[in-house]
Order: C-alpha cells, then structure tokens, then sequence
C-alpha cells in the first residue's frame, strides 16, 4: 500500500550557513510526508561571520544534495530580513500558499507564528547540529565534514568557500 502524502506545504525556514546534516535530516522527512515542500533561505542581505555564504550558494548546496538524493518535490524561496516582525510575516503570507505549515526548531520563531495565528510545528533538532557549531569547527581546523552531506564538503571545497569562515 502506498504512503499517501499530506496536502499541505510544508515551510522549513533557515539561514543553512552552511547546509548540514540537521537540515537535511528535516528536509528529507518533509518531503516524505507533504507533497511539497518550501524551504525558505533566510538573511538573504546580511553578510558577516554568521553568515558568511551569500544566498546562492546557500541554495547551491541546497540543490546539489537534492539532486543527488534523488528529491524533488521541493522548491526553494530566499526570504529577506525585516524591522518588524508583522512586516516580516506579511511578506511570508505573499509568498507561500494559504495551507502552509511552518516547521522549526527555534522558540523564537514558533512563537511568533503561534502569536499569529499561523499554523507551525516543532521539528528535533537532529543530533545537537548547528550552523554555528560547523563554522566553529571550519574555523578552527576540526573535523566539520562530519555534519555535513559529502556534496557539501566538496562544494565548499573546491568554490574556496571555507576562507568566509577562516579569515
């Protein structure tokens, strides 16, 4: 008997500086379950130590590990920063359907979407990984290609890109 996904689009919103094994983790389960899935690049005009890696290469690395797992239903959507909150959550409304439900890991955000009314789940975060903890250990020459898919170590290799992090 086939598995029958849910109508809804499911919202996984994220800086992915870099992408790493915690996203993927999340991603792929929402794909399994919704038939489709936006994932939302966040920060896409900030630049700086948090976010060393502008957004199309944020979205290369998401792509590659897409394609190379084989996943399609999902499509990608760069979402900027806002001065409020409300601004921020009226430019979200433009840009997803109304059946949208939003998954996150950070308190911070689940509670805004729940003050608003928006529908929002709360996803595990996936072995303690974070963005913070595999720039940390890009930057200090440890071992970070463990948290991250091996079409993203080499993407970050071969573009330079690990000199954002180190310099």
């Amino acid at each position: 008997m086939a598995f029958k996904k849910i109508g809804t689009t499911a919202l996984f919103l994220g800086r992915f500086q870099p992408f790493h094994l915690g996203h993927l983790w999340v991603v792929k389960q929402l794909c399994q379950k919704h038939e489709k899935v936006i994932i939302l690049v966040g920060t896409r005009q900030k630049a700086g130590e948090k976010n060393p890696f502008s957004y199309k290469e944020r979205v290369a690395m998401i792509k590659l590990v897409m394609l190379r797992l084989g996943i399609k239903n999902y499509i990608i959507k760069g979402i900027a920063d806002n001065m409020s909150d409300d601004a921020w959550l009226r430019n979200l409304r433009k840009i997803v359907p109304k059946n949208s439900i939003m998954y996150a890991g950070n308190n911070s955000i689940i509670n805004l979407f729940r003050k608003n009314k928006f529908p929002v789940k709360r996803v595990d975060i996936y072995r303690a990984i974070s963005g913070s903890k595999v720039r940390a250990r890009i930057r200090n020459r440890q071992n970070w290609k463990k948290y991250v898919d091996t079409i993203v170590a080499e993407f970050l290799e071969k573009k330079h890109l690990l000199g954002k992090i180190r310099k």
